[in-house]
C-alpha cells in the first residue's frame, strides 16, 4: 500500500463495549434531536452515506 502512496495511520476511536458509552451516545443523540440545524446536518450525512458492507 506504501508504494501505491498510502500512509499508515493509527486511529484511536471509543470502545463501545466500555461503561458509559450507551449513556454517552443516548446524551449526544438527544442533544442533536433537540437542535433543528444540527438534525438536519445528519439528515444530509445519512442522504449521502454508503451504507454498503464492502
Amino acid at each position: 500500500m506504501r508504494s501505491a502512496g498510502f500512509k499508515s495511520i493509527q486511529v484511536w476511536v471509543p470502545d463501545p463495549n466500555a461503561p458509559g458509552f450507551a449513556e454517552e451516545c443516548r446524551r449526544q443523540s438527544l442533544i442533536i434531536r433537540q437542535d433543528r440545524s444540527d438534525a438536519q446536518d445528519l439528515e444530509q450525512l445519512i442522504e449521502v452515506a454508503d451504507w454498503s458492507e464492502e
